[in-house]
């Protein structure tokens, strides 16, 4: 049975989202703003939690209620693959994200040059750029290839983009799977096998420290 989804965001619910969006951001903006500058307002978890995982937690809220309504309406005849999920949120992402690896080579490239107390070597190379670029930093890869991705230059908090794109992976795998009632296919299999890698790894590693 398809069951069509005829509804659809109106301007005043888009307004709405933007402005939740906002909100987060701005939690997100002022938390670490605190930290890095030792402010120590709203640092005791035992008051209140830290202002910039409230955040983080909003953002994920609101990503997974604009995830599944994308889902449902380009799965309204059960017909939308996995593999043209991937390509849509890869056209999406890329956009910005790899501006963004531009830009921070070129900030660091500055601060290599101007800078003697440059501390980031080691994550300033092509190597390191290619592996963000293909969501490899901090994943299970490092672990069987030796390669050691890590976050790129400065950017350190290019870690969390690759543990956050494989949930949105495995996610539209799941819920495609489960929707279209396809029976699980050897590649299928294979697939699912390799997205649940990459969270199970973090979450037992020692950067995820466990759940």
């Amino acid at each position: 049975m398809v069951i069509k989804m005829n509804t659809k965001l109106t301007a005043r619910q888009q307004l709405l989202l933007d402005i939740y969006r906002i909100i987060a951001a701005f939690f997100v903006i002022a938390g670490h703003s605190f930290s890095y500058y030792q402010i120590s307002i709203l640092k005791n978890q035992d008051i209140f939690p830290y202002i910039q995982n409230i955040g983080v937690i909003m953002f994920f809220l609101l990503s997974g209620f604009l995830t599944t309504y994308s889902l449902k309406r380009k799965n309204e005849s059960n017909d939308y693959s996995f593999y043209l999920y991937t390509r849509h949120k890869t056209l999406r992402i890329i956009k910005e994200y790899f501006p963004g690896l531009v830009f921070i080579a070129i900030i660091d490239f500055v601060s290599i040059n101007i800078n003697n107390n440059y501390s980031y070597f080691n994550a300033y190379n092509y190597k390191q750029f290619l592996g963000n670029l293909f969501m490899l930093q901090g994943t299970f890869v490092n672990h069987i290839s030796g390669l050691e991705f890590i976050p790129f230059g400065s950017g350190r908090p290019l870690w969390t983009l690759a543990i956050e794109w494989w949930f949105y992976l495995i996610y539209g795998f799941l819920f495609l799977t489960i929707s279209n009632n396809k029976p699980l296919s050897l590649r299928g299999g294979l697939i699912s096998s390799l997205l649940f890698i990459m969270p199970i790894d973090y979450f037992i590693s020692v950067r995820g420290n466990g759940l």
